[in-house]
């Protein structure tokens, strides 16, 4: 099997006959990359279901607020996008720095976003990144990693380069090295609400850096970096959010202890084998894991999913 192919569950799509899909291919499919909640889900479908201007246009002003309000930030030091992806596009557009050193496993965007930007890029990996020193360079990684299940104190490596872009978008599921409190001046933290929140299809990120770089953000951005369901959504996820995030790692530790698993520091659960999880629900083959998002346990165990 190759590198991130994904293991699919063992049944035959039948798109014109939907009822004849399973379950939990209509509903759970945990080999993507957001974690499922029942409660959220059921809560989000009762707020779009409720309101009457769904499709309407957003506002991101909302939006803002909410991420400023929740995690005690700057407003003039945010940046939301359309999705963490738009974000980090917008950063290696404008930040000053012709060569990227990206720390291995990476996300698969990532080096995509460098090259069409017309910048280079050398792939490194973490021992490497403390061994470099090159003023002229930019170090792009993800902390906590998705593949690696890792996450490591970065809070020094900064001052060995021009820019540092870090990638923290499963940072709420284990918050220890996180530097959104404290983003160095020529510093990039990226954060995915996508995954914080569970709800991808939403395409919700935001950076927070200095002032300066900020501007230099805020000056490439599209017109539109918010959809009206995260705008009716964000405001009222956000407060309980922790809860859930408690919630799905008491999962992970329960299953870490049950099956052979790398630990992670992730929304993942990496383990080291095929189980009945993995062939419900789906699962992604990363870094020689059978890895799977997390889902609350009344998901997990019911057997018509």
């Amino acid at each position: 099997m190759k590198q991130d192919e994904a293991v699919r569950p063992p049944w035959t799509h039948d798109w014109k006959n939907p009822s004849k899909v399973h379950p939990s291919e209509r509903i759970v499919n945990l080999s993507r990359a957001i974690y499922y909640d029942r409660e959220t889900v059921d809560l989000v479908g009762d707020i779009l279901g409720s309101s009457k201007n769904v499709h309407d246009y957003a506002d991101d002003w909302v939006v803002y607020n909410a991420i400023c309000k929740h995690w005690d930030l700057d407003i003039d030091t945010v940046s939301v996008g359309f999705g963490s992806s738009d974000v980090m596009d917008r950063c290696f557009r404008t930040l000053d720095v012709d060569h990227w050193y990206v720390v291995t496993p990476h996300y698969q965007l990532a080096p995509v976003l460098i090259e069409m930007n017309n910048r280079r890029f050398t792939y490194i990996s973490i021992d490497q990144a403390f061994e470099i020193t090159d003023k002229n360079s930019g170090l792009y990684l993800a902390n906590p990693g998705s593949v690696s299940g890792e996450c490591i104190d970065i809070s020094e490596l900064h001052k060995q380069y021009k820019n540092l872009i870090a990638d923290e978008v499963y940072a709420d599921f284990y918050p220890n090295h996180t530097l959104i409190h404290s983003v160095p001046e020529n510093a990039v933290v990226l954060r995915s609400l996508s995954k914080t929140l569970g709800i991808a299809g939403f395409r919700c990120g935001f950076a927070v850096a200095s002032k300066k770089i900020t501007d230099q953000l805020q000056s490439v951005r599209s017109l539109i970096i918010v959809t009206k369901p995260a705008e009716l959504t964000v405001p009222v996820l956000l407060p309980r959010v922790n809860k859930v995030i408690d919630n799905l790692n008491s999962v992970k530790k329960t299953l870490e202890e049950k099956f052979p698993c790398k630990p992670s520091k992730t929304l993942y659960m990496l383990f080291k084998e095929p189980n009945e999880y993995t062939e419900r629900f789906g699962a992604r083959q990363a870094g020689g894991f059978y890895r799977i998002a997390l889902a609350d346990w009344k998901t997990l165990n019911d057997t018509t999913n």
